[in-house]
């Protein structure tokens, strides 16, 4: 039972239905779905997580059919600096290099967006940029502007003073903690586990990785993958992230209500100093600073020298890649969908692919044969060999230079009730040219030890869970027995 079907309770109840022994039911006041936009603004963490549930390309492509949209990305020097597009293509290719901040004004009603630009010389220029994203020549207005609303779809009232702000979050983010068992079923997320201003867009960000991080957890347990203690990660994994929207907003709401400085107001906030605090949290205001502390999910990054873009405990920084079977680019990230499978990337070292001396293929072979496999020791019988974990190998060859055939049955599986063979588990790195649209290499762009390659063992949720040496068996072995029942 969810109760409420915001971001929140839609994304839980999204995840757990991926699940055919999970029944779900959800409830809330509204007598029916929201007809008009709220909380329009999506940040490009929540655009992967769109990804994995397959309709990014939707949302973004919804995003740019008003007339103007804006964009902001960290680095921009001055706020003239926001990219205005009405194509996709002019801004990013792929969700990875997403600015960080969309605004998002494809739901606002056309009637109502109209009267904003009409008044917009009624605002202080300090707040037209902040609040509208619209530049308004005021020779251009007729004074004095009136407008009547003919019927008022959606409304709400904020105020600008700092002491109304109610910004707060729960103790615990789970609702029972005297028995772990117990509280399931009781997990405290979006709007019911902390409340903020709506300045900075974070309400539905936040909200949706609250049950990003819950519903897997939830999934595991109800399904018998994991123990109930698993859950208690989620509180103690989300309640630093709780304060830290806190904290954040506090300060932002602070110089967001304050006037500018000025002669007249010269303990104003300086609209320079606003620009470097929003800069200085677009990461964080993007979704993609989270960084889950060492536990029992996410390691101790005493490899990370092996793979320094893909940092431990942060989220997988997809890259492109060519898939070997049909030598199309890709991006490797978009394996990653919403289906609670662990994902482990092995990145081959130099030696020839498929070699005696190829390490992934002793990886391979270490997961087809031995009893401490985490394929053999986790995978439901009947279920798909990559149903709990799904292998996919990276090479730093030409996709030319590998022959099919040479590959390890564990990354040809067959799959279904017919036995197809899965052919979309093995990747070379693009090493076309700039010119072919190439010159993004995976090896390069991740910081991967091109000699000893690596093993990154990614959570269902997408963050990077451990960096292993891809012949470190034992420790693959021994972090899945840490997480995952024996079945």
């Amino acid at each position: 039972m969810i109760v409420g079907c915001g971001p929140a309770g839609l994304n839980l109840a999204a995840q757990l239905t991926q699940f055919a022994g999970i029944r779900v039911a959800i409830i809330d006041q509204k007598d029916d779905r929201l007809l008009v936009g709220q909380a329009d603004g999506i940040a490009c963490r929540t655009l992967e997580m769109f990804q994995a549930y397959g309709f990014a390309d939707q949302m973004i492509q919804e995003g740019y059919q008003v007339n103007e949209a804006a964009f902001w990305k960290p680095g921009d020097t001055a706020p003239q600096q926001i990219v205005r597009s009405s194509k996709v293509q002019d801004v990013a290719d792929d969700l990875s290099e997403m600015p960080h901040l969309i605004i998002n004004q494809a739901r606002v009603h056309d009637q109502f967006l109209d009267v904003m630009r009409q008044s917009a010389h009624k605002l202080e220029p300090h707040y037209q940029r902040r609040l509208l994203g619209l530049e308004v020549n005021e020779q251009e207005v007729d004074y004095p502007v009136t407008a009547t609303i003919e019927r008022l779809v959606n409304y709400s009232q904020y105020s600008q003073e700092v002491e109304t702000v109610k910004a707060r979050y729960v103790v615990g983010c789970d609702g029972a903690r005297s028995s772990v068992r117990a509280a399931i079923g009781k997990e405290l997320v979006g709007d019911a586990c902390h409340t903020h201003s709506p300045k900075a867009g974070q309400g539905l960000n936040t909200s949706v990785m609250d049950t990003w991080n819950l519903g897997w957890k939830l999934a595991h347990v109800l399904t018998g993958r994991a123990d109930p203690a698993l859950l208690e990660t989620y509180s103690a994994e989300r309640r630093e992230y709780a304060q830290a929207l806190i904290d954040f907003d506090r300060e932002f709401s602070r110089m967001f209500s304050s006037k500018p400085k000025s002669p007249q107001n010269p303990d104003g906030v300086d609209p320079a100093d606003f620009q470097r605090y929003f800069q200085r949290f677009g990461e964080y205001t993007a979704g993609v600073s989270i960084q889950y502390r060492p536990s029992r999910l996410t390691g101790t990054g005493a490899h990370q020298t092996l793979a320094r873009g893909l940092i431990v405990g942060k989220r997988f920084h997809s890259a492109p890649v060519i898939r070997h079977c049909d030598a199309k680019p890709v991006q490797l990230g978009h394996c990653h969908l919403a289906d609670g499978a662990w994902r482990l990337y092995a990145f081959a070292g130099q030696q020839p692919p498929m070699s005696d001396t190829c390490r992934i293929r002793a990886l391979c072979e270490y997961l087809a044969q031995s009893a401490d496999s985490p394929l053999q020791r986790y995978t439901p019988a009947g279920a798909d060999p990559d149903a709990v974990i799904d292998l996919r190998a990276i090479f730093q060859q030409h996709h030319h230079d590998i022959e099919r055939g040479s590959l390890h049955p564990v990354l040809t599986p067959r799959k279904g009730i017919y036995g197809l063979i899965d052919h979309e588990k093995v990747f070379c790195a693009d090493n076309r040219p700039a010119s072919a649209g190439g010159g993004r290499d995976i090896y390069a762009m991740r910081g991967i030890d091109r000699e000893q390659g690596c093993l990154v063992i990614v959570r269902p949720d997408q963050y990077v869970a451990e960096i292993l040496p891809l012949d470190d068996h034992v420790g693959l072995s021994r972090f899945f027995a840490g997480v995952l029942l024996a079945v």
